[in-house]
């Protein structure tokens, strides 16, 4: 079983409000809820436009861990009004 931790920081622009922030990453998380490999974590509010998210992905092998982190790379650069400052994983 491969256990994932992926913290990501993103620059919500034009977003300030914590009540702005949680609506625009209504849909990440939104998704994120149905897939059965992802646990959201957590979301942290930053300074000004920035959010952080802690995921955890869990997969029986290594090859569909690197499937799904593409898969979630992809959606938060095509779904998201967001720009991704910092993606990191840690294998735990």
């Amino acid at each position: 079983m491969i256990i994932r931790l992926y913290e990501i920081i993103l620059r919500l622009e034009g977003s300030f409000s914590a009540k702005d922030k949680q609506g625009r990453l209504q849909t990440i998380k939104s998704k994120l809820g149905r897939e059965q490999d992802f646990a959201l974590m957590s979301e942290t509010e930053s300074r000004d436009n920035l959010a952080s998210l802690a995921i955890i992905l869990m997969a029986p092998h290594n090859a569909r861990a690197d499937q799904r982190q593409a898969w979630l790379e992809t959606l938060l650069n095509e779904q998201l009004d967001a720009e991704v400052l910092d993606f990191r994983n840690t294998d735990l």
